[in-house]
């Protein structure tokens, strides 16, 4: 680039993955769903409120693309986990939320970082049904 003009900037290349950093106040309130501290009204305004900031960030550096950072879900492959005929089948296996609540105490329970695919494995039961199109409700609220 031959100089720092606005021009020169917008010539940058932007790619954007999808998943941000959660904000420690999404931190927070994922912890204390995990914990029943909160319920799920509480949980989702959290959420709405830093996917709000985040999307205003966004706007305000003008990117091409703007996304909710994934601010809902845990996981990616949560994208997937509202589909009829399959269950769980590792019996005792804390849930990711579970995890969350005690990653900050110093117990064997804790799994601080642990992928929680492996905390949660699913099989196969019948066909399967979407049951809830989670990333098209998404789409729709950060529209």
């Amino acid at each position: 680039m031959a100089g720092n003009t606005t021009t020169d900037l917008k010539s940058l290349r932007v790619d954007l993955v999808g998943s941000m950093l959660r904000p420690q106040m999404l931190k927070d309130a994922f912890t204390r769903y995990g914990r029943g501290e909160a319920d799920e009204e509480q949980f989702r305004l959290a959420q709405d409120e830093t996917i709000r900031d985040l999307i205003a960030k966004e706007l305000a550096h003008d990117l091409p693309i703007v996304v909710d950072g994934e601010f809902r879900r845990s996981s990616f492959m949560e994208s997937f986990a509202e589909v009829a005929g399959v269950k769980e089948w590792q019996r005792g296996v804390k849930t990711y939320h579970e995890t969350l609540a005690r990653a900050d105490t110093s117990t064997p329970e804790s799994r601080r970082g642990q992928d929680p695919i492996l905390l949660n494995r699913k099989r196969v039961t019948a066909n399967l049904r979407l049951v809830r199109n989670q990333l098209l409700d998404d789409y729709r609220f950060a529209r």
